[in-house]
């Protein structure tokens, strides 16, 4: 469960989404996916959204490594796995991306 004031920032980072400066808003938006999925949890569940469907496989290995892989993956590769949890559906390209991040972190908790 989010703290109130996590809920508060990401309030006020959802009402910076509509500012007329591009670079802004998307900022804005993305600082806000961040917190949600930092925080464990989903849009659906912050915001109290009832039947939602069920979570795509690769999302749950996103979570599970962006938990296990910390101090072991790169920035880059953690923003990757925060990015895919947004799509239902991985491109052959984000598969073998996936894969290479869950072989690396699987190699170094050996």
């Amino acid at each position: 469960m989010m703290k109130s004031s996590e809920r508060a920032l990401i309030a006020k980072l959802l009402g910076m989404v509509g500012s007329v400066h591009d670079a802004e808003a998307l900022t804005a938006a993305r600082k806000a996916h961040e917190l949600v999925t930092a925080a464990g949890t989903t849009w659906p569940d912050l915001l109290g959204v009832e039947d939602q469907p069920p979570e795509a496989e690769h999302v749950a290995e996103a979570r599970e490594l962006l938990s296990r892989g910390k101090g072991i993956i790169s920035d880059w590769e953690r923003k990757f796995l925060v990015g895919i949890m947004a799509h239902r559906q991985l491109q052959p390209k984000q598969v073998a991306t996936l894969n290479g991040i869950r072989a690396k972190v699987s190699a170094a908790v050996l």
